[in-house]
């Protein structure tokens, strides 16, 4: 996230408020003081350590004669240095127990963040989530989007992810992006009409069988490239543990039901598990004049 963007400045500051103690609190890049403080020598010892071997994944798709591949393998990745394997994370995030809301005031436009805590990539609930996101947040057709945007007129934008955070605990995350005379407030009350309807009623089976033809769609996009598949492989394998996961996931959504929605949207999407952060628009503060 770049500190030069409101948006960027939101996320920074809104990480540490939902999260209380998993490593999802900063970010990967470090801070500024960080990155300015760092010697060449730090670097590279840092390089050394964990960016070796114990920490790779190699992939090779195509028309590839194996026979020949793994002789080149061990002539370049082979030499590789093994590096250092990072120990195990055990700090858990624990439940949260209240809501948390932050406000970020500042000259830009309003953005809204609503967010709820969710497991990681390999809960058994994962599938059922991504199939949520589907149906609230997916396209133009999406609920969120149809409700905010298209009928109500209150936003610019309006979605959803689910993927923040995902080798642990992550989040659920709406966004919302007011239009013009309109404010935070009136997104966050819409998306939470949504979310009642959808722990209320049954997704039709017409929209869940929607959601499944989707979700396939975009598989076989995803890996239609050798560059494709590759990537799905090594996601896979680096985040599940096993790159068959790749061909799993369309059979996990395909179980997907529409108790299984109202069950999961029931259990996550409450006040308790909610942190909202906002950015509320305030007039620039002028420069000082230069002293003379």
């Amino acid at each position: 996230m770049s500190e030069s963007q409101p948006s960027g400045r939101l996320f920074i500051d809104f990480m540490p408020v939902a999260f209380e103690a998993s490593m999802y609190r900063s970010f990967v890049i470090g801070w500024t003081s960080d990155l300015q403080a760092i010697t060449r020598a730090q670097a590279e010892a840092w390089f050394a350590k964990y960016y070796g071997a114990r920490n790779l994944t190699a992939v090779i798709v195509g028309d590839v004669d194996p026979v020949t591949a793994m002789p080149m393998l061990e002539r370049t990745l082979g030499t590789i240095p093994a590096g250092e394997k990072p120990g195990p994370v055990v700090t858990v995030e624990p439940p949260q127990r209240a809501e948390k809301r932050l406000t970020m005031e500042d000259p830009s436009q309003p953005i809204l963040l609503i967010a709820y805590h969710k497991g990681d990539i390999n809960d058994p609930d994962n599938a059922v989530f991504e199939a949520i996101n589907d149906i609230v947040a997916e396209g133009r057709s999406s609920r969120v989007y149809k409700s905010l945007v298209t009928d109500k007129k209150l936003a610019l934008y309006a979605g959803a992810f689910t993927g923040l955070g995902q080798k642990y605990p992550g989040l659920f995350v709406f966004v919302a992006v007011p239009n013009r005379g309109k404010a935070n407030a009136e997104c966050e009350a819409a998306i939470y009409e949504e979310i009642e309807k959808l722990k209320g009623e049954p997704v039709s089976a017409g929209e869940l069988k929607a959601v499944k033809a989707k979700e396939k769609k975009k598989f076989l996009g995803s890996i239609d490239s050798n560059m494709g598949l590759a990537m799905a492989l090594a996601y896979a394998q680096n985040l599940q543990g096993d790159w068959r996961e790749t061909f799993r996931a369309l059979a996990k959504i395909d179980k997907v039901t529409a108790a299984d929605i109202q069950r999961v949207a029931r259990a996550t999407f409450v006040k308790s598990n909610r942190t909202v952060g906002a950015i509320e628009t305030v007039a620039a503060v002028a420069a000082p004049p230069a002293a003379k």
